[in-house]
């Protein structure tokens, strides 16, 4: 497979330039979920990969520029990458972000939704956890990387968000969104963890 192949390639690699150390893989539920993880470089993707493996599938929602030229499309999506327009509700990677957990596969979603806005969470992560009730595996990866330095990248305990009363809304997405947001950045410890403030339903 075209995916796994890149993987060993890009793994030799990074260990050289980053020589990161991953710890909690014991946390790795053994069936589909939805992967969390923050970012900060363009190559985290990478990182995640190799940390919870390729079996079963690891799909991701990439940003829609990525796929703009022919090459980049069909390589991306080799790896198994499907664009979502963001700032648009994107109904279309929304649908197969619902079939990529439903057959099965893992979904990498980055819950910021761009890099170093480790802030604000957007809610479509939150929204795709509530709608389809899968487990969350939280994972940080260190944000300052150097080159030759060793890279930190720490998987957290899977968990199933609790879904609220009645049909969830968007303010419920947007607070899933920002619990998840929330135990990534924990994971590095109390002096990374974010503290934004969860909305409230109108009343």
């Amino acid at each position: 497979m075209f995916a796994k192949f890149m993987l060993h390639v890009t793994r030799v690699v990074m260990k050289v330039l980053f020589f990161y150390r991953i710890t909690g893989r014991e946390n790795i539920p053994g069936g589909s979920c939805m992967i969390c993880a923050n970012h900060s470089d363009w190559f985290d993707p990478v990182l995640v990969g190799d940390a919870v493996g390729l079996n079963p599938m690891m799909r991701t929602m990439a940003k829609q520029e990525l796929f703009e030229k022919k090459l980049a499309n069909w390589f991306f999506r080799k790896l198994g990458a499907f664009p979502v327009r963001r700032g648009e509700n994107d109904l279309s990677a929304i649908r197969t972000a619902l079939k990529t957990l439903s057959s099965g596969q893992r979904l990498l979603i980055f819950p910021e939704g761009t890099r170093y806005d480790r802030y604000h969470a957007k809610s479509g992560a939150g929204m795709i956890a509530l709608r389809t009730g899968c487990a969350v595996l939280p994972i940080y990866v260190c944000n300052e990387k150097k080159l030759f330095r060793r890279t930190d990248i720490i998987i957290g305990e899977p968990y199933v968000p609790e879904k609220p009363a009645g049909k969830p809304d968007h303010a419920d997405y947007e607070a899933c969104s920002d619990e998840i947001l929330r135990r990534i950045y924990a994971l590095h410890g109390e002096g990374e963890r974010v503290t934004v403030p969860v909305p409230e339903k109108n009343a």
